[in-house]
């Protein structure tokens, strides 16, 4: 079995091993995003594509899909991770939580290893990236820069998330909240890694019009003074 799907295993072992109280534990909307998320993306990708490529595990697949079927359970889905993503946002803004915060607020502590567990990179790219959906850009780019950094720190960790995935998002967040300088500094990162990257090359477009609009703006008002 992959290393990654071993890691993952792990994690999902060492999360829910001393969960006594589940209606407690599922209260919590960090609890119930990252339960969601690990189900409704890294557990398919993770788990059920790699075993179920295998020819020789025809078998078990048969007996995983009948044995769904007959307790009428499905996976999570993008709108209960869209759900999941809401309920987390009216936490944050009812108790006036910060989002470098909740981002790094513990959620079990791993005895075994000695350290303490939070949202990982890709956990906090996830909260970001349907707020985007949302037109939630102010919290959606906390979210992101939580993502830039915990990616920075814990790119050996389980689950990952790529820089320039999270860049993807972040740039054109910035944009919408009219931080057109920081905006195209990053949609040019996006161009070094990825020279060819169709909606950067775009962006870079619209971006620089704006910002020779910007400098305009700036002379005249420069000129009236």
């Amino acid at each position: 079995m992959p290393n990654m799907t071993l890691r993952f295993l792990d994690h999902v072992h060492h999360l829910h091993k001393d969960m006594d109280e589940p209606e407690e534990y599922f209260g919590n909307p960090l609890n119930a995003f990252t339960t969601i998320s690990r189900f409704a993306n890294n557990w398919k990708h993770e788990i059920f594509d790699v075993v179920l490529a295998h020819e020789s595990y025809t078998e078990f697949k048969q007996r995983l899909t009948n044995e769904l079927g007959r307790h009428e359970l499905e996976e999570p889905t993008n709108e209960d991770l869209l759900g999941a993503t809401r309920d987390l946002l009216d936490m944050q803004e009812s108790e006036s939580r910060a989002t470098s915060e909740l981002a790094n607020e513990v959620i079990f502590a791993d005895e075994d290893r000695g350290e303490n567990v939070t949202l990982s990179a890709s956990d906090c790219y996830v909260i970001g990236r349907y707020l985007c959906q949302e037109h939630q850009y102010d919290y959606a780019t906390e979210w992101l820069l939580q993502a830039r950094q915990h990616a920075s720190h814990d790119a050996s960790t389980f689950p990952n998330v790529s820089q320039l995935q999270i860049l993807e998002h972040l740039a054109p967040a910035l944009q919408e909240l009219g931080n057109n300088k920081l905006g195209n500094k990053l949609n040019n990162a996006i161009l070094k890694s990825e020279p060819t990257h169709e909606a950067a090359l775009k962006n870079k477009i619209v971006l620089q019009k704006k910002l020779a609009l910007e400098r305009i703006h700036i002379a005249n008002l420069k000129v009236d003074l």
